[in-house]
């Protein structure tokens, strides 16, 4: 008798190499998916914050209005910016009471304008609400806030609009 086995040509070997690559790649897919849903651009906010004002057009139609600015300091690099704007710059409410209450504007800080903006506020820190009048900062809010926080932060730092005659 033979000590040596043939090899059977039909059977697979174990392999636990394709189960770990089967695993990684799934992982990186999952990964990669991520932070493509957590970077990509919040195209919500662009309705009701003005990226093509400038803060002294903001501060003009300020004075003219009697309304406030709401100034929002973002960066296309934030991370909490991009939440911000897909989150609590998202909700309805707090889109209705910007529009009502506010003369709201965007200062990009990857711009130059939008860099020369921020540089006039004392913005410590990415994402940043601020209300102004009259060339003063009036509040300040920073990080991606819920909106609730929003609503409450307008709400106390801005006056409703006059009721309208009818």
């Amino acid at each position: 008798m033979s000590d040596t086995f043939q090899k059977d040509a039909t059977a697979k070997p174990k392999s636990s190499g394709s189960w770990f690559g089967f695993v990684l790649i799934a992982v990186l897919v999952v990964f990669i998916g991520y932070r493509a849903l957590q970077l990509r651009p919040a195209t919500t906010h662009a309705v009701m914050l003005n990226a093509e004002l400038t803060l002294d057009e903001a501060l003009d139609e300020s004075e003219a209005t009697g309304k406030p600015v709401l100034a929002f300091a973002t960066a296309s690099w934030c991370g909490p910016c991009q939440s911000l704007k897909r989150n609590g710059l998202a909700d309805e409410s707090v889109l209705a009471l910007i529009s009502e209450r506010t003369i709201p504007v965007t200062l990009e800080e990857t711009t130059d304008r939008g860099a020369r903006d921020i540089g006039k506020l004392p913005v410590r820190a990415y994402p940043t609400l601020a209300l102004i009048q009259g060339g003063e900062v009036l509040s300040m809010i920073e990080g991606a806030q819920p909106a609730s926080a929003i609503i409450t932060w307008l709400e106390s730092n801005t006056e409703p609009a006059p009721a309208s005659e009818g």
